[in-house]
């Protein structure tokens, strides 16, 4: 789903957070339907998605505060998906 909203492999944010996923409990994500998919400098985990779910992305970082002329493309989908559930 990051993939798709992005729209390319790689995406770079600023990552400012002093909390993060320990490493060694990554592989139980890699085995349950919490899936790593974005990943920082030394492979830690940064994004995550609820694959069963209709969208769920999580993030270490803040999408919100990337957004200075226009929402961040997290944002925008987020906001997106709520309307057409709306509807």
């Amino acid at each position: 789903m990051a993939h798709r909203i992005y729209g390319t492999e790689v995406a770079e944010e600023e990552f400012r957070c002093s909390n993060e996923l320990n490493v060694q409990f990554q592989p139980l994500f890699e085995r349950s339907a919490l899936r790593v998919v974005g990943v920082g400098e030394r492979g830690e985990a940064r994004v995550v998605e609820l694959q069963a779910a209709r969208f769920f992305i999580g993030t270490l970082f803040l999408p919100q505060m990337a957004a200075i002329d226009a929402p961040h493309p997290l944002i925008d989908a987020y906001l997106r998906a709520v309307a057409a559930r709306r509807l």
